[in-house]
């Protein structure tokens, strides 16, 4: 029991028998709030480790969507790069075709009395029937 209440509560000449029952009593009540507040101690501490646990969950939801939301954007950045290179295939491509074109056109230009006719073999006896169609080596000239 407290030193203090118990020498507020003795005699000058010895302990008085009242005194000594409240000093029972609040001992009694003294002991009786000593628990209280251990159990309030208790249920606090497991308030807090249950909050700390809670904020634990938090965070680590909260890394986890951070996490998911980084792999989205390279993944959005991965597709765009990817585009572009697309796209940059796409041009020298193109002017690839523009250059073939021009070259092709170019030479149609050069060889256009080759290109006006086909050319294709017969047999002799087909070269003997049509004349007028058919060079000397027996090969038809179709005429476009």
């Amino acid at each position: 029991m407290n030193e203090t209440i118990m020498a507020a509560l003795s005699d000058v000449n010895g302990e008085n028998p009242i005194n000594t029952k409240a000093a029972r009593e609040l001992e009694l009540v003294n002991d009786k709030h000593a628990r209280e507040l251990q159990e309030v101690k208790a249920r606090a501490a497991e308030s807090l480790r249950g909050l700390e646990r809670e904020c634990k969950e938090l965070r680590e939801r909260i890394m986890e969507t951070e996490i998911r939301s980084r792999e989205q954007a390279l993944e959005m950045e991965k597709a765009e790069v990817a585009n572009q290179l697309k796209i940059a295939n796409l041009e020298r491509e193109k002017s690839s075709l523009a250059v073939m074109l021009r070259l092709y056109e170019e030479e149609k230009k050069q060889n256009k009395q080759i290109t006006e006719y086909e050319i294709c073999l017969l047999y002799t006896s087909d070269a003997a029937d049509d004349l007028l169609c058919v060079d000397l080596g027996g090969r038809r000239i179709i005429k476009k």
